[in-house]
């Protein structure tokens, strides 16, 4: 089977709208830049095909969906991932013991990767492999905190993106794929991706 080549770009859901280095004009500027045999983005198959973008995440419905009305590149639906930031996120501690302070400290490590993103500033910084390693490292963190279904879910979310990039490996072997996805999903991917004969995994810089 051919080699596929792979890369992964971080979004940021509505942050985008509040850094003014990497606005959605700016996201669709490097991906069209890049020129992926296929994007896939983080929407459902059903939403892509009946034309329902309003629960999309603002990257896929007001940036990667109209550059795909727009051009060559071919999009790919593999998987909703939540239409805004919180909403993407792993899910607040709601029960178990101390939960109170679980819900705190799970708010404060949101708090600090949304920091974190603000002062990478630009996409080049927010998806270099340190950023990436450190929002990992948080989400890790986050995970430890949540309630067992809140790691489920968001395990499974992570999972079912997963799949979709599979099946697109399986279904057209030997293209160059670009996967846009949430940042805090990006190392646990990643990591995944690696394992995967006949997958070449390179930075988006070098795409």
């Amino acid at each position: 089977m051919a080699s596929s080549v792979v890369a992964l770009l971080g979004t940021l859901r509505d942050l985008h709208l509040r850094l003014p280095d990497y606005t959605l004009s700016r996201l669709e500027e490097l991906v069209a830049a890049k020129s992926p045999d296929l994007l896939c983005v983080e929407i459902s198959r059903q939403s892509w095909e009946s034309d329902d973008l309003e629960q999309a995440p603002i990257e896929v419905r007001d940036a990667l969906a109209r550059l795909s009305r727009s051009s060559d590149v071919t999009l790919i639906p593999i998987g909703a991932g939540g239409s805004s930031w919180s909403d993407a996120g792993i899910p607040t501690p709601r029960h178990g013991m101390l939960a109170s302070v679980r819900r705190w400290l799970s708010a404060l490590l949101d708090r600090m990767t949304v920091d974190l993103m603000r002062l990478a500033g630009g996409p080049r910084a927010i998806n270099s492999p340190i950023l990436e390693h450190l929002c990992g490292a948080l989400c890790g963190l986050q995970t430890v905190l949540a309630d067992s279904g809140g790691r489920q879910a968001w395990t499974s979310k992570n999972q079912e993106l997963l799949d979709g990039i599979l099946w697109v490996l399986q279904r057209d072997p030997g293209r160059r794929i670009l996967v846009t996805l949430d940042c805090r999903r990006k190392h646990w991917l990643r990591r995944r991706l690696q394992r995967i004969p006949d997958v070449t995994l390179v930075d988006f810089w070098k795409f």
